[in-house]
C-alpha cells in the first residue's frame, strides 16, 4: 500500500544518514561531521528546500547535458561550529562544491516530510 511504501522509503532515507554517521564517527579523525552526495537526498524536488539548487553553486544553472551531475556533496555536521566545518570541506571553485547542513536541521527536515507523507495517506 502507499502507506507501506511511504514508511520503506522514510526507512531507507533514515539508514542512508544513519549507517554512514555510524561508520564516519567510529572512523574519522574530525567525528563531528561527514560528506554524503547531493543525490543521497533523493530527488531535487524534495531535497531542494533543504539543500538548494543541484548544481556548482558558481554556476547560475545545471550542466548542459541531461544526463550529467555536479559533484556536490552535503556535510553534515552537530556539536562543531560552522567555521571548522569549513575549514575542514573547503569549497574550491571548479573542484569541490559543499553544502553544509546542521545534523538537527537534516532530523527536522526529515520528520517535516515524514508527517507530510503521514498526511497524504
Amino acid at each position: 500500500t502507499k502507506t507501506n511504501l511511504a514508511i520503506l522509503i522514510l526507512t531507507f532515507v533514515f539508514g542512508v544518514i544513519a549507517f554512514p554517521i555510524w561508520v564516519h564517527h567510529n572512523r574519522s579523525h574530525f567525528p563531528n561531521s561527514f560528506a554524503m552526495r547531493y543525490s543521497d537526498f533523493g530527488p531535487p524536488s524534495s531535497s531542494y528546500e533543504l539543500l538548494g539548487s543541484e548544481w556548482y553553486q558558481w554556476n547560475s544553472q545545471g550542466p548542459d547535458d541531461p544526463n550529467g551531475r555536479d559533484d556536490v556533496k552535503v556535510v553534515i555536521y552537530r556539536n562543531v561550529d560552522l567555521p571548522t566545518v569549513k575549514r575542514t570541506y573547503p569549497i574550491f571553485k571548479g573542484k569541490s562544491d559543499y553544502r553544509y547542513i546542521e545534523y538537527r536541521e537534516v532530523m527536522d527536515f526529515l520528520e517535516k516530510r515524514m508527517e507530510e507523507l503521514k498526511a497524504d495517506q
